[in-house]
C-alpha cells in the first residue's frame, strides 16, 4: 500500500489553489489523478490551482464539466484533461464515451497510440468506477473539517 502524503489543512478556496500549484510542479505529461470527495468539498478549485501551476492560459477559467463531462485546458506543461464522472454509472457506460483514450502511458487502458494521452487528467468522483483504479498515479482525497477548513490527503 503507498503512503499518503502529509494531509494539507486548507483554510480557504486560495489555500486549496495555492496548495495544488505547488503538487502540480510533480506531474508529467501522462499522469492521470483521480479526486475524491463530497460535492463542494474543493475538487474543482484544485483542478484551478493545478491549472495556474501548469502555467494554463489565462483566456481559460477552469469550471466543473459535470454536463459536458470533460473540459481541455491548454497549459505550457501540457493539456490539462478535467473529467468529471459524478453522472457516469459504469465502467461500461465509460467505455462508450471513449475517455480512455486520454489516459497516456504504456500499459493504461486507451494507450494505443492515438497521442491524446500526452496530457494530464485530472478525473473528478475518480472512486466511482473502481475499474479504474489502477489507472491513477495519484489519489486525491477531500474531507469536509468544518464549514471553511478541508483536509487534503494525496496518495
Amino acid at each position: 500500500m503507498t503512503t499518503p502524503m502529509k494531509p494539507f489543512l486548507s483554510q480557504s478556496p486560495e489555500q486549496t489553489e495555492k496548495f495544488a500549484a505547488e503538487f502540480s510542479k510533480k506531474l508529467k505529461k501522462g499522469d492521470v489523478i483521480a479526486l475524491c470527495g463530497d460535492l463542494g468539498s474543493g475538487k474543482t478549485t484544485f483542478v484551478r490551482g493545478l491549472f495556474y501551476g501548469l502555467h494554463g492560459d489565462p483566456a481559460y477559467f477552469v469550471t466543473s464539466p459535470t454536463f459536458t463531462l470533460l473540459h481541455e485546458y491548454p497549459t505550457k506543461k501540457s493539456p490539462l484533461y478535467h473529467f468529471d464522472l459524478y453522472r457516469i454509472e459504469t465502467f461500461e457506460e465509460f467505455q462508450r464515451i471513449d475517455f480512455e483514450e486520454y489516459f497516456g502511458g504504456s500499459g493504461r487502458i486507451g494507450s494505443a497510440g492515438t497521442g491524446v494521452g500526452d496530457g494530464i487528467c485530472v478525473v473528478e468522483w475518480g472512486d466511482k468506477i473502481p475499474e479504474l483504479a489502477s489507472e491513477f498515479d495519484y489519489k486525491i482525497s477531500f474531507r469536509f473539517c468544518d464549514k471553511n477548513k478541508r483536509e487534503i490527503v494525496i496518495v
